[in-house]
């Protein structure tokens, strides 16, 4: 109103001109306070709010996590008992196989057998969680040479020579370590 012309409004005394802008200037004022004082409230809760989700998704990513071991320790459970069963039954079948190429194709399931054994194995080992490691002292050259004997025959069938060599003494989970070993 104070900007615009006065031959716009109906005379007004003066007075009355002046409390007339003096109320729109408060009211807009309470407004941007009001305003500003909610933006700053907003501003404030946020950091809580994406806290809160934070720790929500954490949550959820955990339970999936748990979900997940128990799935694949139930799905190992069930394979690896019909895994074994085949594989004993291929081997005997190899055993008693006169024909060559019989042989070889049994000898061929045999391999991939092993490799599903392996897979299986890989994909338990990464489902199993860290905490259950039992760190102990080990005795690398031992272990080396049990996994050594394990792996000659197979080592021997494809025409390789295993060998260890030194010595070493080291804080570690063997059942996790004899893993690593075989892959």
């Amino acid at each position: 109103m104070v900007v615009l012309p006065r031959y716009w409004f109906p005379v007004l005394a003066e007075l009355a001109v002046s409390l007339l802008t003096g109320l729109v200037l408060s009211a807009q004022i309470f407004l941007e306070c009001a305003y500003f004082k909610r933006l700053t409230r907003v501003l404030q809760e946020s950091p809580q709010e994406v806290e809160r989700i934070r720790e929500e998704s954490m949550q959820q990513a955990v339970e999936r996590a748990r979900e997940l071991e128990q799935m694949s320790a139930q799905l190992s459970h069930e394979l690896k008992n019909p895994l074994g069963a085949i594989k004993t039954f291929v081997q005997l079948s190899c055993r008693h196989a006169t024909d060559p190429d019989s042989r070889e194709q049994l000898q061929l399931a045999e391999g991939e057998v092993e490799r599903m054994n392996t897979i299986l194995q890989g994909y338990l080992s990464f489902s199993r969680p860290l905490d259950k490691l039992r760190p102990q002292p080990v005795e690398v050259e031992s272990l080396a040479d049990e996994v050594l004997q394990l792996l000659d025959a197979r080592a021997r069938a494809a025409g390789v020579t295993l060998r260890r060599r030194g010595q070493a003494r080291l804080e570690a989970d063997p059942r996790r370590l004899r893993e690593a070993l075989f892959t």
